[in-house]
């Protein structure tokens, strides 16, 4: 754990690659692979009816889900 109480991971930099790519495509099955990373990212959508984008927010309940799993997988 961190000091801040945070599950911190001990994985090689692949292995992180495939968790950060699994959660990915649980938002969003057709992302095939991570061009890049950050910190922190936000998903948005393209919505064709109102021409803009709009931010993709996860429920609790998603936050909480992909939380366990990190935890499962660590």
């Amino acid at each position: 754990m961190s000091k801040t109480g945070e599950l911190v991971p001990n994985l090689d930099q692949n292995s992180m690659k495939i968790l950060n790519l699994t959660v990915l495509q649980r938002m969003d099955p057709y992302i095939e692979e991570i061009l890049m990373t950050a910190a922190y990212v936000t998903f948005y959508e393209f919505n064709v009816d109102l021409n803009q984008w709009t931010s993709k927010q996860q429920s609790s309940r998603e936050r909480q889900n992909i939380d366990r799993n990190w935890a499962e997988f660590c």
